[in-house]
């Protein structure tokens, strides 16, 4: 609930979504409000994204309920009309439970990344309780972490100064008190670290996340070494979901940018822009939009890798190219929205399974490749399909895998909307024996990953996706193999490339 300091004396209150839309369309004159006139755009309108925040943080009222208690947001992740979110949630809780002896799990769930870290906190705390966890909120930002390197623990005006953000201690009494008494005694993130049995990094912006373990001058602060140690012993899981999967990353780390401009020209080491700049007039659209990394990467959890997100579904693919020839990086995993990839390390050998609805992508990059080529070999794993990698060869891990699937087997792998997505009405070139298809652009939503799903047909080498000023080519390699998983496929290696026309 939003209102002014006198609107919440008169118990008068408005919901968020009637707040922007005034913010939005009322432009001001002599300080008297007034509907914008054609083509004027609003104060709103001229915001960055953190100064939209700031301001609906200073207008929130706490919502109590009739015991003046805080009223809290509760999730129901088995009642979800998207169960395989609930799926992947469910394999964090019960990779935890193999480590706990018995003992439901204690997963400490991270909300560093969003621009009011403590609004997704009851949500993600009772997910995890659902789902038969003891969940814990683990108070960092990066106004705690600048307080506790600073030995001042005003948190009041360093939530202010460093986030941007008024009132949390009204709206969230609570959770303001639990981050209060983990500044005045640091040392308790380590060991709830230390003691926990996963850690669950939620979505939001990863750079804003990076600035909660790191100091200003790069160094990792002790509860991100702790964290590390747990994990390279094998004691602690970590997951995370869009930007806290991103931030996971070791060989450098997605800090911004769309797959058309990494088709367009290298990407830059830099942080991000400010969300929302072009908007408010502090950068251009084209600095907004372009494709930047962090070369120190992020918590460095997956080893030699870069990771990103909403992979097939938002066309990513074309940024993991252009970063894994850019910067060197031995492995890149790309999930798809609603599903995972869980990645176990035993000594040299790596193994990845693909998870929930989709399932997503690991790339590998050729060494022999040079920085400016756009290259590499690539897998898709379905639900259910499993990729081995070791300091020789990687390869499906199924014995009963196929060079390719006939008419008969293929029927299973069903029509879904995206493969309309390839137009397969457009011309096709055949060559010899050999057939490549040349279908729909390699921007639109799912377009990679229902082409790599139509080269597990026999008889069908290579397709070609039309991009900025070239194509996006995936094709078939003598060693390429197909398995149904559980619910699923996998294919692979396959070869991804851009090339200029």
């Amino acid at each position: 609930m939003f209102g002014s300091a006198a609107q919440a004396r008169e118990h008068t209150t408005l919901e968020l979504a009637e707040i922007e839309e005034r913010l939005f369309t009322y432009c001001t004159s002599d300080a008297s409000p007034r509907a914008c006139a054609t083509g004027e755009r609003s104060a709103w309108q001229q915001l960055t994204d953190a100064e939209r925040t700031q301001v609906l943080s200073a207008l929130e009222v706490a919502q109590v309920d009739a015991r003046g208690r805080r009223a809290q947001e509760a999730a129901h992740p088995m009642l979800s009309r998207e169960p395989h979110g609930a799926d992947v949630l469910k394999a964090v809780v019960d990779a935890a439970a193999a480590r706990s002896a018995g003992r439901a799990p204690r997963v400490l769930i991270v909300t560093a990344s969003a621009l009011d870290p403590m609004e997704a906190v009851d949500f993600y705390r009772s997910a995890f309780t659902a789902l038969g966890a003891q969940a814990e909120w683990l108070p960092l930002d990066a106004a705690l972490a600048r307080a506790i390197e600073a030995d001042d623990c005003a948190l009041v005006a360093r939530r202010a100064e460093v986030l941007g953000l008024h009132a949390r201690e009204q709206v969230y009494p609570d959770l303001h008190a639990l981050q209060q008494e983990t500044c005045e005694q640091p040392e308790t993130l380590e060991a709830r670290i230390a003691s926990a049995q996963a850690v669950f990094f939620a979505g939001g912006d990863q750079w804003r996340l990076r600035q909660a373990l790191f100091a200003p001058n790069g160094d990792a602060l002790p509860w991100l070494q702790t964290l590390r140690k747990a994990h390279a012993r094998g004691d602690l899981v970590v997951g995370g979901t869009s930007a806290g999967a991103a931030v996971q990353s070791a060989a450098a780390m997605l800090t911004n940018g769309s797959p058309a401009s990494a088709l367009r020209a290298p990407a830059r080491n830099a942080a991000p822009p400010e969300p929302g700049c072009a908007r408010a007039g502090l950068c251009s659209a084209q600095d907004e939009d372009r494709l930047s990394y962090w070369a120190e990467g992020g918590l460095g959890l997956a080893a030699d890798s870069i990771v990103d997100t909403h992979f097939s579904e938002r066309a990513r693919e074309p940024r993991l190219l252009r970063l894994l020839a850019q910067t060197g990086a031995r492995l890149g995993y790309g999930a798809d929205e609603a599903s995972a990839l869980r990645v176990d390390t035993r000594g040299d050998i790596r193994t990845i399974t693909a998870l929930g609805r989709e399932g997503g992508w690991v790339f590998l990059r050729d060494a022999a490749t040079t920085s400016d080529a756009l290259v590499a070999q690539v897998f898709h794993l379905g639900p259910g399909a499993r990729l081995r990698i070791d300091a020789q060869r990687s390869a499906l891990d199924e014995a009963s895998s196929v060079s390719c699937l006939d008419s008969d087997a293929s029927d299973q792998l069903g029509a879904d909307a995206e493969e309309r997505a390839l137009r397969p009405g457009q011309p096709t070139v055949q060559a010899d024996r050999h057939r490549s298809a040349r279908a729909g652009g390699a921007l639109e939503p799912g377009a990679t990953r229902a082409a790599a799903r139509r080269l597990a047909q026999c008889g069908l080498d290579a397709i070609e996706l039309p991009a900025e000023r070239g194509r996006l080519i995936i094709e078939r390699t003598p060693e390429t193999r197909v398995v149904l998983a559980s619910t699923g496929l996998g294919i692979g290696p396959l070869r991804l490339r851009w090339t200029q026309d």
